[in-house]
């Protein structure tokens, strides 16, 4: 009886303990967390809980040592309650205990894991900048789009995707490996309302981006890497003064552009590294025709085309040839002589791998071109749209060496 009597004055000097809520929460936290402040964040949130959850251990320990002291009051002579609640007096204790004895083994071994801070997550790196060398297609004005679309092949239609067309372009070249990419782009596979050719050292370029005017829809591009190595893209280009002129070796004249007399050098822009057609002078060197075939009256360039000339010595036997009644007349010039290409631009060969471009403007100043790096698309420009609606004649002829 005597020691019922100890266990009651136990469990009521227990509850008298625990009857002071500051109590607990500073056995549990020194009270850090008595509330939230009036702009809690995660952390303040999370701090709350977590020293609810002990205050909240500690009261039902209490409870429970409570519930078995009544327990063992009124057991009587039952042994089976007076055990049960010994048992639950225990459990509470301990339970207690535990709670208490992991704070503050915690706090022993890093205060900071009971303080919860929202950490600072490290900055998230930006996809990679597209580096491999070649030519991007974007739909954003800007080429700042994250899904461009990449070539190194001409293409029929600047597309980025099945119904958009590219609003800004980008040329990515990789000096390390020799790589220099340029584009020429136009409103129609082969030409027609075009650009001049642009690469990476183009003017006006910013960081080799082609802001397209999205008022006129172009469609097409010739891409290509520029071959810089003389002597490997092939024998040069030649130009003559009638359709089908490589298989008429007698009867047309003739200019052969030669390798080594083809720019590579990517430093210059290449919209600057032009030919002007009036001074690709055509040869009369085993051509059979007449000499007013080749001479233009009132050509400004007829004195630089001299040096291609035969002189002009026709006899009596050969103007009859010509159609011509005397030697002075076979002489003369003529109106529709050709000169130069500009004169004549029938049909172009191309031995080797070159983009050639035929440049036109309209009256107005818009500017049309022609391109193409096979024979087969150049044998008669006569049947190709090489002039600008209302020009007058082919302005510039481009000749790029280029990687296939």
């Amino acid at each position: 009886m005597i020691k019922n009597k100890y266990i009651i004055f136990l469990a009521f000097l227990i509850v008298f303990l625990f009857s002071s809520a500051n109590f607990v929460f500073a056995l549990a936290l020194e009270a850090p967390f008595s509330g939230l402040p009036d702009n809690p964040t995660l952390p303040d949130y999370a701090s709350f809980i977590f020293s609810w959850i002990i205050g909240i251990a500690g009261v039902l320990s209490l409870i429970s040592f409570a519930i078995g002291a009544v327990g063992l009051i009124v057991s009587g002579d039952s042994p089976e309650l007076s055990s049960s609640s010994r048992d639950r007096m225990k459990g509470a204790v301990l339970g207690l205990v535990l709670t208490l004895a992991s704070f503050i083994i915690i706090q022993t071994i890093n205060p900071a894991l009971t303080i919860f801070k929202l950490g600072t997550l490290p900055p998230v790196s930006p996809p990679p900048v597209v580096t491999q060398a070649g030519i991007y297609y974007y739909l954003d004005p800007d080429c700042s789009g994250d899904s461009p679309l990449y070539y190194i092949t001409s293409q029929k239609k600047i597309l980025t995707s099945p119904d958009n067309v590219a609003t800004c372009i980008k040329i990515v070249d990789d000096p390390e490996k020799n790589i220099y990419y340029g584009i020429i782009i136009h409103k129609t596979p082969n030409g027609g309302l075009c650009l001049p050719p642009l690469t990476n050292k183009s003017k006006n370029l910013d960081d080799g981006k082609i802001k397209l005017e999205p008022e006129i829809k172009y469609f097409a591009a010739d891409i290509f890497q520029i071959n810089t190595q003389l002597g490997s893209t092939g024998d040069g280009v030649t130009f003559y003064s009638e359709a089908h002129g490589s298989v008429k070796a007698h009867e047309a004249g003739f200019r052969i552009i030669p390798d080594n007399e083809i720019n590579r050098d990517i430093s210059i822009p290449i919209e600057d590294t032009f030919l002007d057609p009036n001074k690709i002078c055509f040869s009369s060197l085993n051509v059979v025709q007449p000499p007013q075939y080749f001479y233009k009256c009132d050509d400004p360039y007829l004195d630089s085309c001299q040096p291609l000339r035969i002189p002009c010595n026709c006899s009596e036997e050969q103007a009859l040839r010509y159609g011509y009644t005397s030697s002075a007349l076979c002489c003369q010039c003529s109106n529709t002589g050709c000169n130069t290409f500009k004169d004549c631009p029938r049909s172009v060969e191309v031995t080797g791998d070159y983009l050639v471009g035929l440049y036109s403007q309209t009256p107005e100043g818009v500017i049309y071109c022609y391109t193409f790096n096979d024979s087969k698309d150049a044998e008669n420009l006569n049947a190709e749209p090489i002039i600008a609606p209302g020009g007058k004649s082919i302005e510039k002829v481009y000749i790029i060496p280029i990687k296939k």
